[in-house]
């Protein structure tokens, strides 16, 4: 996580709050596509992520999972780890939106998003 002391208060309830937005099944889910996106194109294949928050945090944020480094993330949420659930729903929208485009690129279960 990022250099930042301890919440109190309203602020610690909030971030719990967040926290528990948290899907470790959709983490899941989401690193299989993501690799699923990504490989197959004859290179090495990416590595995958520790489970949880932090790894999956670490992982988007390295960005050896085949995105240009001008594309990546550069939110607070991801950076920081502030609301790593947004990022999750971020990536639900892209998925979403690539198996809807039908132009036979999309990888994976096209099921694993919503229509």
């Amino acid at each position: 996580m990022a250099n930042r002391g301890p919440s109190y208060g309203l602020s610690r309830e909030v971030q719990q709050k967040i926290e528990r937005q948290y899907d470790p099944e959709l983490e899941q889910l989401l690193v299989r596509w993501v690799l699923a996106q990504c490989g197959g194109d004859g290179g090495p294949a990416p590595a995958t992520p520790a489970p949880g928050r932090d790894g999956f945090q670490q992982w988007l944020k390295d960005g050896t999972y085949g995105i240009a480094p001008t594309d990546i993330f550069q939110t607070v949420d991801l950076w920081e780890g502030k609301n790593l659930a947004c990022v999750q729903r971020t990536l639900m929208n892209l998925g979403s939106l690539a198996a809807a485009k039908g132009d036979g690129l999309f990888r994976g279960d096209p099921n694993w998003f919503p229509k």
